[in-house]
């Protein structure tokens, strides 16, 4: 066997599966974005909003993602005010450069599972653009302040240790 094949079959061997739970905390306020799984082309994550949402419209120059509603409720919202709403087990895609928003506007936590996907290398931490005169103003909330202690989304999920 040549030492190109040699290489190529060690790289392909080298690829190895990701298990990943979906196991979030609960949040009382704001949003909880936990990351559960990442290659170089795909992002996974679990987004929890106990209120409001991404209230400001935008896109994503570089990524093409969908959401799953899989607890609460989301209305989605575009340019025009066309609004649709989500509910367990529905789901939207929207394309890099598709202008969107969405709110919770359930009487739970919505809990969405985002996918995104990009052909851009490096993957590009933030590619939003906002809406023309749009300015984000979301506090941050990203110190954990906000997470109920002990409690969980899907909290039977978690993975078995490895050895």
């Amino acid at each position: 066997m040549s030492a190109q094949m040699q290489a190529e079959n060690a790289a392909e061997e080298s690829v190895k599966p990701q298990l990943f739970s979906l196991k979030t905390s609960l949040v009382s306020t704001g949003m909880i974005d936990n990351f559960v799984s990442e290659t170089d082309l795909m992002k996974v994550s679990i987004k929890i909003y106990a209120e409001g949402g991404e209230n400001f419209l935008h896109t994503h120059m570089t990524e093409d993602h969908f959401f799953i509603v899989l607890d609460g409720e989301a209305t989605f919202v575009d340019p025009d005010q066309h609004k649709v709403t989500l509910h367990k087990h529905q789901g939207i895609m929207l394309p890099r450069g598709c202008y969107y928003m969405f709110t919770n506007t359930g009487s739970v936590p919505v809990v969405l599972l985002r996918v995104a996907a990009t052909a851009v290398q490096p993957w590009v931490k933030d590619s939003r653009k906002w809406w023309q005169g749009v300015k984000d103003t979301r506090a941050p909330n990203r110190d954990g302040s906000n997470i109920v202690p002990g409690k969980f989304f899907a909290e039977g999920s978690a993975l078995p240790e490895s050895k």
